[in-house]
């Protein structure tokens, strides 16, 4: 019984993976619904650090967000933005990839997903987002 109880020590790392760094799940079929975090559509700006014209947000959540405005950039590419969230003193600098262009109000938006991004960024976008909920 004692090595039973070695072995699962061993093997199983016992601290819970908060939800936050839980890893997004894989594509699944077109048109099929990916997200399992709150997303909010509310309108934001998003300054290119590269100093490509400024976009506008359309949407966002704890792992990505949607945005519209300049040029698009090719699906796989990575951004490096400030989110300007109104309300907020300082902007948010965050990395994100280019996941998909699609067509919103007869204009082409991108559909980035944040890479690297800190449990402290996620936790500000998170309560800026339940501050306008």
């Amino acid at each position: 019984m004692a090595s039973v109880a070695r072995l699962y020590e061993s093997d199983f790392d016992l601290t819970p993976t908060p939800v936050l760094a839980l890893p997004l799940p894989s594509v699944g079929p077109v048109g099929a619904n990916r997200r399992f975090m709150p997303r909010m559509s509310t309108r934001f700006l998003a300054r290119p650090k590269d100093g490509g014209a400024t976009l506008e947000g359309i949407d966002i959540s704890f792992g990505g967000m949607m945005c519209a405005g300049g040029e698009s950039v090719w699906p796989g590419n990575l951004m490096a933005l400030d989110l300007n969230l109104p309300g907020e003193a300082k902007p948010l600098s965050v990395a994100g990839r280019v996941v998909e262009l699609v067509s919103y109000r007869g204009t082409v938006a991108m559909r980035l997903r944040f890479e690297g991004i800190t449990p402290a960024q996620q936790k500000r976008i998170a309560a800026w987002m339940a501050a306008r909920d």
